[in-house]
């Protein structure tokens, strides 16, 4: 009976751990850095599909190499329409993906600047916009964003990440409760008496 119960105790543990490591975290502070960790292969393997079912121009393919870290610094937002897009509740992210662009004979690599709009409702997370800034604007013009489109890479990207991570598929660390208490390193150990 011990055993059993041993077993059962055991597999409780398991589960809760399992839960605590893919549950989607509820504030996007927790859940920015491992959706741009992720971006890049998520993003290029959406590539993929487009070049393998031709809908993606084969004489110029890009891919994400690497995203920056998340800027969750919000940008004041003043509405002036007047039917609001964006609900009370969004959130926003800045980010950088480095990209790599394969033309006919040269290679170029891209730094393309994205700003994204959440919003978290009954416990699930989804893009609501995504803007981007083209890295070849001239100097002289005014600063200015483009929409992307839902079919973009980027932003079917972020939807299949986040219908991942709303599913509890997505690893994440699991968060140290009382860092105090587990720091092994030896200068944070008080010495014990010898037995």
């Amino acid at each position: 009976m011990g055993l059993l119960n041993l077993m059962v105790v055991s597999q409780s543990v398991i589960a809760q751990e399992t839960d605590s490591q893919s549950a989607c975290p509820q504030k996007l502070a927790d859940l920015a850095p491992q959706m741009l960790a992720d971006l890049p292969s998520y993003t290029n393997r959406v590539i993929q599909r487009s070049i393998i079912n031709h809908t993606q121009n084969l004489m110029l393919r890009n891919f994400v190499i690497v995203a920056s870290n998340p800027d969750l610094e919000p940008l004041p937002l003043i509405n002036r329409q007047f039917k609001p897009v964006l609900p009370d509740t969004s959130q926003q992210l800045f980010f950088t993906l480095l990209e790599r662009q394969y033309a006919t004979q040269r290679m170029i690599e891209l730094q393309n600047h994205y700003w994204a709009f959440f919003d978290l409702t009954d416990q699930k997370w989804r893009l609501i916009l995504l803007f981007s800034q083209s890295p070849f604007r001239d100097k002289n013009e005014p600063f200015w964003l483009t929409q992307e489109s839902e079919d973009s890479a980027i932003a079917q990207a972020i939807n299949l990440w986040l219908r991942d991570c709303n599913a509890g598929a997505i690893k994440f660390p699991i968060a140290e409760k009382n860092s105090e208490k587990t720091n092994l390193d030896p200068a944070n150990l008080e010495p014990q008496p010898p037995p």
